[in-house]
């Protein structure tokens, strides 16, 4: 099998782990019943305060702002990735989308600024996008280099 097709096969498992991820984090919306078995397990990886939690449709969400921004910013990073292939990426670039959302943790924390669901959730997004490229890259280091 080509190196090319190895790669679009891992993409597209790696794309629909994503989305069942995803689609337990609306668990809520789609199978109400199942509500309080998923709040549990996604407790294991969100705070879950309730007053960081993005509300659709008058139903909650199981991860908080920042959570749900890091998740949905996976999602559009492995998206991305079907369409374009990466360089060598430098780690500064990991350390820098991480400042957006260490400052807006900082500014809340320390009363300069209030919680916003917003900011938190595109802080997520981004630190999200770029961690995700991050390991995707070395998920195709260590397949270019078993071969």
């Amino acid at each position: 099998m080509k190196q090319s097709t190895k790669i679009l096969i891992i993409k597209s498992a790696v794309f629909i782990l994503i989305l069942i991820w995803l689609s337990g984090i609306l668990s809520s919306l789609l199978f109400p019943s199942l509500y309080p078995i998923s709040k549990l397990f996604y407790s294991h990886v969100c705070h879950q305060n309730e007053n960081k939690i993005i509300y659709l449709y008058e139903r909650p969400l199981l991860v908080c702002a920042r959570c749900t921004g890091i998740y949905i910013g996976v999602l559009a990073a492995s998206t991305f990735l079907f369409f374009i292939s990466l360089k060598k990426l430098k780690i500064k670039y990991l350390f820098i989308s991480a400042l957006p959302v260490l400052t807006d943790v900082i500014l809340v924390q320390s009363g300069i600024t209030a919680y916003s669901k917003y900011s938190a959730f595109m802080t997520g997004f981004i630190f999200g996008s770029i961690t995700f490229l991050y390991i995707w890259d070395g998920i195709a280091i260590l397949l270019t280099e078993r071969n």
